[in-house]
């Protein structure tokens, strides 16, 4: 992993983005071909991949497989993702059965990134969504797909970001796709006033009756502890994440100012829309529910620095996880069942990124392997491990590029509670 002085060089070179970005790639080149390894996985886990070809599901914070264990959705690439995404090639969503160990169904998607994807995921056993561009209105939508009634297909006018039960939460891809091309979406050429926070933020649908508006704007996000520097600064808000129990959700808050970015994770109820500020110590990066009240997140705290943290909505206590070595690895995505995290780490000087489970009550830390990753994937098209738990803990799912493209894998690795 990097050491310290490496970390505080990356944090000081944040204020100047292009230069970092070249510094970096040129600096793991360097370290790759000082540190490279003769093997490309090293696990004592048997990997089952989904498909022979490019293949990935998206994003850290939702399981590909549906709450039975009957069914996988995942997206595939008829090209290259060492690519750009590309608004006139299309990528396919894939129904792929477990037991049979065959694709049923698939659709396509001109509405994606390599990170997330079209944000497709689970609303139910048997249901799932996922985001599109419809041409003929110059608009995203919304698809849902009902496996129980023979893949029966339902479009709405609207695209979405997270989803609990019928209650939809979105965000303005394409001012994503200006501040942070990794995760918007480019079918659509954006003509938009970065410096409007009174008609842009977070919308609310309602997947009953196709309702859709906007919820929280950026003006009353900024009016949250207001600092008047926000005046200045170009905003945004990322990564939604509903509750478990749907009464709350998270997001973050992220504003740019002389070529800095700032992170601020806020709380919302979904019905009144009250804000809670969480954390606005300069740095939050990926969070995930542990509880219906309790948080983990890597983010940084002025008195106790970067690291996992478990806040309480409630109480707004957060409390760092004292395990050394977790903490040590640097920024990753977690994902939890029960008291297990599973989380991964970027690539270390070797081009090798890292999956661990960790255990919270007992602090027990292992390590499930590590998967190189060739420096052509990069910046847009990397290929973050983005690990995950299906529904009762029997298997994590996670892309990766080891094999030379990218590929859906998972492992079988039972919890004991």
């Amino acid at each position: 992993m990097y050491n310290v002085f490496e970390r505080q060089l990356a944090r000081w070179l944040n204020r100047f983005p292009a230069l970092k970005s070249f510094i970096k790639r040129l600096y793991q080149a360097f370290n790759f071909i000082i540190y490279r390894k003769k093997y490309e996985v090293y696990t004592h886990f048997q990997l089952f991949p989904l498909l022979d070809r490019e293949s990935f599901f998206g994003y850290y914070d939702k399981s590909p497989e549906n709450r039975t264990g009957e069914y996988v959705i995942f997206h595939a690439s008829p090209f290259p993702t060492t690519k750009k995404p590309s608004s006139s090639q299309p990528i396919t969503i894939v129904l792929y059965d477990l037991q049979k160990k065959t694709v049923l169904r698939s659709w396509n998607s001109f509405a994606y990134n390599w990170q997330q994807g079209s944000k497709i995921q689970w609303i139910d056993d048997y249901k799932f969504i996922f985001n599109d561009y419809d041409p003929l209105e110059n608009k995203f939508v919304a698809k849902l797909i009902d496996v129980a009634k023979d893949c029966t297909v339902s479009m709405y006018p609207f695209p979405v970001y997270d989803v609990y039960k019928n209650v939809v939460l979105s965000l303005n891809f394409s001012r994503l796709a200006l501040l942070r091309s990794d995760y918007g979406y480019i079918n659509i050429k954006p003509i938009i006033d970065l410096k409007d926070v009174d008609s842009d933020g977070i919308y609310k649908g309602d997947l009953a009756n196709s309702s859709f508006g906007l919820f929280l704007s950026l003006r009353k996000i900024m009016n949250l502890h207001y600092d008047p520097v926000f005046e200045s600064a170009i905003h945004k808000v990322n990564h939604i994440l509903f509750s478990p129990d749907g009464e709350y959700f998270i997001f973050l808050h992220r504003y740019f100012l002389n070529g800095r970015k700032y992170d601020r994770l806020i709380l919302s109820n979904i019905q009144t829309g009250a804000l809670t500020l969480l954390s606005d110590h300069e740095m939050v990066s990926h969070c995930f529910w542990l509880s219906t009240s309790q948080i983990i997140a890597y983010m940084r705290r002025y008195d106790h620095g970067d690291g996992y943290y478990i806040i309480d909505i409630h109480t707004k206590k957060i409390e760092k996880i004292l395990n050394p070595d977790m903490n040590n690895m640097g920024d990753g995505h977690p994902n939890v069942y029960g008291n297990w995290v599973v989380f991964d780490t970027y690539p270390d000087r070797a081009r090798h990124k890292h999956l661990w489970v960790y255990n919270l009550q007992t602090e027990q830390l292992t390590e499930i392997g590590s998967f190189y990753e060739s420096l052509k994937y990069y910046e847009q098209t990397r290929c973050d491990l983005h690990p995950r738990w299906n529904y009762n803990g029997t298997r994590i799912y996670f892309d990766s590029v080891h094999e030379g493209m990218r590929k859906l894998y998972f492992i079988n690795f039972t919890v004991h509670e």
